[in-house]
Order: structure tokens, then sequence, then C-alpha cells
């Protein structure tokens, strides 16, 4: 599936890069003209709002900085699950928990009847969309995702533990792993491309306007990478 041109103005534009279960758009924000290119992804799971939040004030704050990234290309994508994020909650329309539908590490049982991980490998348009999306830019050195309701920052590979601490630096999280099998989730398919993915785990609670201010340099931090 390509990537749909929707609008283009500067350094900014918006692409439809597949569509949910119930035909809603997923859209994908790109900011700056670099080499240096990273992705930003919300709302994988439509009732961790706070992640949404954060991800559109970023895309916000970068849209405003666009004359600035002319070494960098960001990729943001805040409503991953945009049927899941209008009916808060977890799973998509179908049910399924998109972070267990990749097909790498995928397992057919539920840890738990929230964790559901579909049919098969790649069942739901929303992982496919992301999947292919990424297959078509190689340029995307790595990626960062936003989840509650945990308060640390996870990381998948060596350089996602070096960019993980950088952030902690910043917003004050601490560093460490998630202590459960996650099979099928986005940090087993980056871990197979050698693709340096951070989580940011979120506590609960909080406004657009806090979270923007703990986590603001954090991000930023995080696309510069330094």
């Amino acid at each position: 599936m390509g990537v749909l041109p929707a609008m283009s103005l500067g350094l900014y534009s918006e692409s439809t890069i597949g569509h949910s279960v119930k035909g809603e758009p997923i859209l994908c924000y790109s900011v700056g003209v670099g080499m240096d290119a990273v992705l930003v992804i919300g709302g994988t799971h439509g009732d961790e709002i706070e992640g949404v939040w954060l991800v559109e004030k970023f895309l916000a704050d970068a849209k405003a900085k666009d004359w600035d990234l002319t070494e960098q290309t960001i990729y943001i994508i805040s409503r991953h699950n945009p049927d899941g994020i209008a009916a808060r909650t977890r799973h998509n329309a179908n049910g399924v928990d998109l972070n267990r539908n990749f097909a790498e590490g995928w397992e057919p049982t539920p840890s738990a009847q929230r964790y559901h991980p579909g049919p098969n490998a790649l069942s739901e348009p929303e992982t496919c969309a992301l999947v292919n999306f990424i297959a078509i830019r190689p340029e995307i050195k790595r990626v960062v995702t936003i989840h509650t309701p945990f308060d640390f920052i996870d990381y998948d590979g060596d350089e996602a533990k070096r960019l993980a601490e950088l952030m902690s630096a910043k917003n004050g999280m601490p560093v460490k792993r998630i202590e459960y099998a996650t099979p099928g989730s986005l940090g087993h398919f980056c871990r197979a491309r050698n693709l340096p993915l951070v989580t940011v785990e979120l506590p609960k609670g909080g406004t657009p306007d806090s979270l923007w201010a703990k986590h603001r340099d954090a991000l930023w931090a995080f696309v510069k990478g330094s």
C-alpha cells in the first residue's frame, strides 16, 4: 500500500497510509526533508488517550519548527487505532490488540483476554498499514511509541537503550524493560529489522499541557538523537 499525499505546505505534508476496520483514515504527518528520519506513534491502544494528546502536541510543535528541520524528517502517526480511540477501547473494532498482531513473534493464543492477537498475524488493516508504511520508508532510523499506564521507558536494541537513557535525562522517567511477554508486538517487529524502538509508558492522568511540559524535551532529544 502506498502513501497517498493529501496536503503539502513547505516542509509539512499529510498522508493517508491506510484505513481502520470501520474505514477511518490512518493519517501520517511528515515534517522536514532531511535523510535522518524518525517515526513517532501514538494511539495504538484506544484507551490510552494520553499518548494521543502527547503526540498531537508534538506534531503542533514540529510544524512550528519545520524551518529548522532541513536535515531531518519526522513521520508522526498520532492515531494509529482510530476506531479504538473513538470507542475508548484498547482493541480495534474487531476486538484485536494491534500490539499483538504483528507477524514477528505472533502467537494464536492470547496471554489474557484483553490482549487478543487476532485470528492470524497481520489480520488487521491498521497493523498492515503501519508495516507497509515502514517497508517503503527505509530511511526511518528509529521509532518511538507512546503508551500507558506505567511510568517508565522501555526499549528494544542497544541503540534504543541509549536513546531511552537520553530521554530519561530529560523527563526523569526510569529506564526498564517490560517484564511480561509481548508476542506479536511492535517491539518484535522492530527487533527483526534492527530498527531501534523506544516505548514511553506514561502514567494515566494529566492534561495535554502538563504532558507536553514534562515530555517535550525528551521527545526532541529522541528526534535529534543527542
